[in-house]
């Protein structure tokens, strides 16, 4: 079965960012692409326990996140990083994780090159 889990993060970040305030039409909107993908996103959501409805004034189901759903922690994804979220990092002004792409995605994780590394030879000299 396909699994959008990169759907599911935008609209777990999404539904973080306007808790009780979107309708699952509202949130699939929010989410972008095409709008079946992003309610059969937002329903497996719900079903595995990431986020949760609760009915608003005017009747309609509003959305609340229980936990942050990241590809990073969740094993059946492509972007699965074993023994924790390694693909995102907490800005300091805010403290708010902020995705960092994984490395080979344009993130070398440093501004030197692997061909530094090698022109460094035996000199014990090592970068970071």
């Amino acid at each position: 079965m396909l699994r959008p889990t990169n759907l599911m993060q935008k609209a777990s970040e999404v539904i973080e960012q306007h808790p009780g305030q979107l309708t699952k039409s509202g949130a699939a909107g929010k989410v972008g692409g095409k709008k079946d993908w992003a309610w059969k996103t937002i329903t497996a959501l719900e079903n595995e326990g990431y986020i949760e409805s609760k009915k608003g004034s005017r009747g309609y189901g509003l959305y609340w996140s229980v936990r942050p759903y990241r590809e990073a922690d969740d094993p059946l994804s492509d972007r699965y990083a074993p023994g924790g979220n390694a693909s995102t990092r907490s800005s300091p002004s805010e403290g708010v994780p902020v995705p960092v792409p994984p490395l080979g995605e344009g993130n070398t994780g440093n501004t030197s090159s692997s061909r530094s590394r090698e022109h460094l030879g035996n000199t014990g000299n090592t970068l970071p």
